[in-house]
């Protein structure tokens, strides 16, 4: 406890006396005040202190606010109001002063200050007796008396004046000439002196004369010669200032040069990335020409298998007629052999008809000269066309090197140049045909009509073979004008291809006609190879859009089928329209019946899978079936959603996703490698999911207890206990749920602006806090004093605005609120002043709190093109930022929150139990307090049935960060939300030792526990046993 307390009157600096008690060894702490409050008792005030504070001998306190005036003198302990003397005041307030203020109007102002507080110290003196008043200057002019008067201790080292320096001085005698004349203030001094305590002489303060300045002609000297010796400094300064302003001229100089040369080498930049750009633009302009190419050497690989399939048929077609030939040599020979009978018949003939025979033989040479020569002519043409053929597969291997792919070509290339081989061996069978024809001139040398018939044989046999040839070069001609026709053909084909691109009667017009222009082609006999091309491109174009047409009717088909289903049994998939608020939107959940289609057990994972049939959410939802599994891994246990057996039911994400694909997973208490996806999962959960997760849940738990269950696996009679206990823990976990805040989308629906004012319209789709339904909740966050702001933000007066919907649904609860307006009722809340809350239902201080300390993660959800807005959504979450994070509104919302619950707890209230939790060796019990949102939660972990020791914890959570002891260490965060868990050990030591002051409603209700679970009516004997067995086992140890 410390000796002596001294206090300032007014904003008066203690600093001074803080010098002189720490120079004669006496510990000082000092400490600012600002409310009334803390000078109600000396403990309140040291309790502010440091534990080695506490311990100082001497404690100054700068009083603020003018808090003066409430002072008492505290019990047991020396208790000095300190002021001073009119100069000495004013001179620190303008030695303090750094404001934009003028000398005269700061020695005006503390003039006025010094009145005012001086007068409030003698108030509180006449109050109370045993308070003293001191004079700072009277302290510091009698260092010596004041010492041994206060502290009992000799002086040993005294101080001077407050401060030596010539400015302080100057300051001094500014303030002594201002306060000239001033006779009131002097006079309101000496009666301070007058009533106080002095450690020296009492002397009668006038304003000061012009005796005061003469003894203060020495600092005027002063003052005079230092302005001498400032003004050389100065004229020393400029000197530099020209000097610096010249090099900074040639240094700009410098600069200009730099900067010439920099933007000359910017330009060059410039023009090395147009060259870059230029070149990006080729090269893209290069890959599409060979992207081109590519589809033309497809194309013209097409082209090449028509004609090979062409150059077959003529090779067909002149196999077929070297047959017929070989047939008729054949009958040549009949002729011949039966020529050679009438020969012998003829004999007598025979020297008649030689000498015309000799003539006939002599023609018959020249004949076949001419054979010979065109033979010749024959084998020529031959190496022509084996020419043709290596320039052919030259300029095949010429593509095959441009195209990679090209392999195929090559075969078919070579499959060609085989069928040519095969001609090859028609022309050696022809030149056989010769040698017979060489044979036959033998057997023609006795009869001359034979002779004549054999040479004109022979003569046709040589018009076939040109013949033969002759369409064997067209054939080549006609493949070599294909080739250098292929770009055209492409080009054409490009340009048709882009035509067939329209709805469904244009397709089946292109269909038809492609289909007439075929038949008209096949009528004709005359079809080309483009135009065959082309019409069976078209075909098959048309073909496939009209099928993806079809498949599309198909799917419109089969849905209009499925609604008409469900319609029929009563069931559709829409959403509610009303905007009804909805309570216990988890409990409002019906289904028909629930039915088991599998399960699956591996290691420490087992699952039982269910669906649900007609179910129907609260917020209109209504399935025909619903597929689910409760899992169980490791004992942590859970419920799964897939998405390939719900079909848009919850949206999907790459991290919740596996090789049977995406799913939406829930723990009661993740499994510690699961932790930080559920974590994830938890926190990005909109109000629908959330809807979903806590509603099948509860529909689960209740139908899982039927007997009559549907079944199409076996489940032995422990798997159904397991299950059940497993859906019924999953049910409390949803009743013992923080009240969380979430919806599934926020659009803009208005942003207006006018002079001085602004607001949003926001409308939200799908809104849940805690267990409330909400379809639509509409607010408009409203700006006023656009412009005026004094922290720099565009507003610093923003504010929630409700108003009845459209269908003149309420907003909240508490409807119609007392202000109206030309438009209806409204209520409308400044966001940095929650007060106007105190009014409402609990529901929708809720409400309001989430959405105010959300504002920032709401508008950054908002979906809305910002282009399109007038101010940006960062700028109207910087001035909500800027409003929320004021200190003085922290501290007064933090100051109302805690008062409202020191209200609350002071209460005397009993507390009931509304789940009682036993799984293995966790059990938990969780208490409510009529008209409270807190959830008192005592939990044991680790339980060991025969010690009964185990990990007890008091947990409390109310679903916001304003939660009881929020500011003690225990405070945090899990899954669930915030949370305060305070170890049973930390409660039992503090109740043996008897410090109870900052847990104090906390230990009297863990005191209180054993009477509450004895009054319980939903804990059986045995678990009110246990829980008394472990709570006596944790307070022996």
């Amino acid at each position: 406890m410390p000796r002596a307390v001294l206090i300032s009157v007014g904003e008066l600096s203690l600093k001074p006396i803080k010098t002189l008690v720490e120079a004669n060894n006496i510990t000082v702490a000092t400490i600012a005040v600002s409310d009334t409050a803390s000078l109600k008792t000396l403990e309140s005030l040291t309790n502010k202190l440091s534990e080695q504070e506490q311990n100082a001998e001497c404690l100054l306190v700068q009083a603020l606010n003018g808090v003066e005036q409430s002072v008492s003198a505290f019990d047991g302990v020396s208790t000095r109001l300190v002021y001073s003397s009119p100069e000495t005041y004013v001179t620190q307030r303008l030695a303090a002063a750094q404001s934009e203020l003028t000398t005269d109007a700061v020695i005006q102002l503390s003039s006025q200050q010094y009145i005012q507080h001086v007068k409030s110290a003698l108030h509180a003196f006449e109050q109370d007796a045993a308070l003293r008043l001191c004079s700072l200057d009277d302290i510091l002019g009698n260092p010596t008396s004041f010492i041994k008067t206060v502290f009992h201790k000799d002086c040993q080292n005294a101080i001077n004046e407050p401060s030596s320096n010539l400015v302080y001085q100057t300051t001094a005698l500014s303030a002594t000439a201002a306060l000239v004349d001033k006779d009131e203030i002097f006079e309101l001094y000496d009666d301070a002196l007058s009533v106080g305590q002095l450690f020296g002489d009492f002397s009668v303060h006038l304003s000061p004369d012009s005796d005061t300045f003469k003894s203060k002609s020495s600092l005027l000297n002063e003052i005079a010669k230092a302005i001498l010796q400032k003004n050389k400094q100065i004229a020393t300064l400029n000197q530099k200032v020209t000097e610096n302003k010249a090099q900074l001229a040639e240094k700009d100089k410098a600069l200009i040069k730099t900067n010439e040369v920099l933007a000359a080498q910017q330009q060059e930049f410039t023009a090395l990335q147009q060259r870059l750009e230029a070149k990006a633009k080729e090269l893209e302009s290069k890959t599409k020409d060979v992207n081109a190419t590519k589809e033309k050497l497809s194309e013209k690989e097409n082209q090449y298998n028509q004609l090979t399939q062409q150059l077959a048929e003529q090779e067909t077609a002149a196999l077929e007629k070297s047959n017929a030939l070989r047939g008729e040599l054949e009958s040549q020979k009949q002729a011949l052999a039966k020529a050679s009978q009438e020969l012998t018949a003829k004999d007598k003939e025979y020297k008649e008809l030689q000498q015309r025979f000799e003539a006939k033989a002599k023609e018959l040479d020249e004949k076949v000269k001419d054979i010979t020569s065109i033979s010749a002519e024959l084998n020529d043409k031959d190496i022509q066309c084996k020419k043709l053929a290596q320039q052919l597969e030259k300029h095949m291997r010429e593509a095959e090197l441009s195209q990679l792919q090209m392999a195929q070509l090559k075969e078919e290339l070579e499959a060609s140049v085989h069928k040519n081989n095969k001609l090859e061996q028609t022309e050696q069978a022809l030149k056989a045909s010769k040698e017979k024809v060489a044979d036959l001139k033998q057997k023609l040398t006795n009869v001359d009509e034979d002779a004549q018939l054999a040479s004109l044989q022979v003569t046709q046999l040589q018009e076939e073979l040109e013949h033969v040839f002759t369409e064997c070069e067209a054939l080549k001609t006609k493949e070599q004008e294909a080739e250098k026709s292929f770009k055209k053909q492409a080009s054409i084909l490009q340009r048709e291809l882009e035509q067939v691109k329209s709805e469904n009667q244009a397709l089946e017009d292109a269909l038809q006609g492609a289909q007439q222009k075929l038949e008209e082609s096949e009528g004709a006999g005359v079809v080309t190879t483009k135009e065959l091309q082309n019409t069976k491109l078209e075909l098959e174009l048309a073909s496939l859009q009209i099928s993806q047409l079809q498949e599309e009717l198909e799917h419109y088909y089969l849905t209009l089928q499925e609604s008409e289903r469900s319609l029929q049994k009563g069931l559709t998939d829409s959403t509610m329209t009303d905007n009804k608020i909805r309570t216990k939107a988890f409990d409002k959940v019906n289904a028909s019946e629930l039915s088991v289609t599998g399960k699956y057990a591996e290691g420490d994972y087992q699952d039982i899978h269910l669906t649900l049939h007609n179910i129907k959410l609260v917020n209109g939802k209504q399935l025909e079936s619903l597929n689910a599994k409760l899992v169980n891994v490791s004992g942590h246990i859970g419920i799964e959603f897939r998405a390939h057996e719900n079909e848009n039911l919850f949206r999907e994400f790459e991290d919740s996703k596996d090789e049977y694909g995406c799913y939406l997973r829930y723990f009661l208490t993740a499994p510690e490698n699961l932790q930080a996806q559920q974590q994830k999962t938890v926190e990005r959960l909109n109000a629908s999911e959330r809807l979903l997760i806590m509603s099948s849940i509860n529909a689960v738990a209740e139908l899982l207890q039927n007997t009559n269950i549907q079944t199409s696996t076996e489940i032995s009679s422990e798997q159904w206990r397991l299950w059940r206990k497993v859906a019924i823990e999953l049910s409390h976990h949803v009743d013992s749920l923080p009240n969380w805040l979430s919806f599934d989308s926020v659009q803009l629906r208005e942003e207006f602006v006018t002079d001085g004012y602004e607001h949003l319209w926001l409308v939200f789709n799908g809104v849940l806090i805690g267990n409330v339904w909400r379809n639509t909740l509409e607010l408009k966050l409203t700006a006023n004093g656009v412009g005026l702001a004094k922290n720099g933000e565009f507003s610093d007066a923003i504010s929630i605005e409700f108003r009845e919907l459209e269908d003149g649904s309420a907003p909240l609860m508490t409807w119609p609120p007392e202000s109206t307006d030309d438009y209806g009722p409204k209520f409308s809340i400044a966001i940095n002043n929650l007060t106007l809350l105190n009014d409402l239902t609990k529901h929708d201080k809720q409400l309001i709190t989430h959405l105010v300390n959300n504002l920032s993660s709401i508008l950054e959800k908002l979906e809305v093109n910002e282009s399109d807005m007038s101010r940006r959504k960062s700028t109207w979450i910087s001035a909500i930022a800027a409003l929320l994070a004021d200190e003085n509104t922290m501290r007064e919302r933090e100051s109302d929150a805690h008062k409202e619950l020191e209200t609350i707890y002071e209460e005397d209230a009993t507390l009931s139990c509304e789940e009682a939790v036993s799984v293995g060796n966790y059990q938990h019990l969780v208490f409510t307090k009529n008209g409270d949102e807190t959830k008192i939660k005592l939990r044991a972990e680790n339980v060991n049935p025969e010690t009964f020791d185990a990990e007890v914890f008091l947990e409390l959570r109310d679903g916001t960060n304003n939660v009881i002891y929020n500011d003690s260490e225990y405070f945090g965060e899990d899954e669930f939300g915030p949370r305060v868990k305070i170890p049973a050990e930390t409660l039992e030591k503090l109740l043996q030792a008897n410090e109870d002051d900052q847990f104090a409603w906390a230990i009297s209700l863990y005191q209180n526990i054993p009477k509450h679970v004895e009054q319980a009516t939903n804990i059986d004997e045995l678990g009110k046993l246990l829980w008394k067995n472990i709570i006596i086992r944790k307070s022996e140890k």
